[in-house]
């Protein structure tokens, strides 16, 4: 889940990430579950590919990633940086609300 929170006037871009998922009845827990916040001079998606590298020894050669967020356009361009390494998908809530605000 990527996601940003605003910070002085300026968007603190973060992301939540794990490996998946396990049931416990109907509830499901992440499994690795940790958080990347920004904070250095390289482009986001840079910082977080290395951070995957060193957290879960993500290797994009045989690696495929699903990010998930809101549609902002920082979060799509994962799709450029990432190339066919990605997968871009809107999450659960925005899709939700989007509906509701449909009907």
């Amino acid at each position: 889940m990527i996601s940003s929170r605003p910070y002085k006037e300026k968007s603190l871009k973060n992301a939540a990430t794990y490996q998946g998922w396990e049931m416990n009845g109907k509830r499901a827990k992440l499994v690795e579950k940790r958080h990347f916040i920004h904070r250095g001079k390289l482009l986001f998606w840079e910082e977080f590919e290395q951070y995957l590298m060193d957290t879960y020894e993500y290797d994009p050669t045989r690696h495929q990633l699903v990010i998930n967020g809101d549609g902002a356009k920082w979060i799509t361009s994962c799709r450029d940086y990432f190339q066919h390494n990605a997968t871009f998908v809107i999450d659960r809530f925005h899709i939700a609300r989007d509906i509701q605000s449909i009907f």
